[in-house]
C-alpha cells in the first residue's frame, strides 16, 4: 500500500495556468470524433428562438481532444461518476443531443 501512495505522489504535477485562462460550466455537451480528434460543444443554456419556435442551445465553447486526452478524460471521468453514484445514486443517461452542423452559427 506504501508503495502505491509513494507511486501516487511522484506523478503529481505541477499545473501553472496561463494568463487567460477561464472557467467553463457546462450542463450539457454534444458532439463526437473524427478521423483525427474529438469535438464537443460545451453548452450551460438553452433558449426558445422567436424565429423557428424551436429550443436552441448556447454553446460556450468547443473542445477539441486528441484521442488521447480523450482516453484520459474518459478514465477521469469513469472513475469520479463511479464515486459520485456510489454516494448520490445512480445517475440516468440523458438523451444525446445530435448537432446539424448546418444550423451552427
Amino acid at each position: 500500500m506504501a508503495n502505491t501512495q509513494n507511486s501516487q505522489k511522484k506523478k503529481q504535477q505541477t499545473i501553472v495556468r496561463s494568463h487567460n485562462f477561464q472557467k467553463l460550466y457546462g450542463t450539457n455537451l454534444a458532439g463526437g470524433g473524427t478521423e483525427y480528434d474529438f469535438r464537443f460543444e460545451l453548452f450551460n443554456e438553452k433558449i426558445k428562438m422567436d424565429s423557428n419556435k424551436e429550443w436552441s442551445y448556447i454553446s460556450d465553447a468547443l473542445i477539441i481532444l486528441t484521442p488521447k486526452a480523450a482516453k484520459r478524460l474518459q478514465t477521469i471521468l469513469d472513475a469520479y461518476i463511479k464515486t459520485y453514484e456510489k454516494d448520490h445514486g445512480s445517475l440516468s443517461d440523458p438523451d444525446p443531443i445530435k448537432l446539424d452542423e448546418d444550423k451552427i452559427e
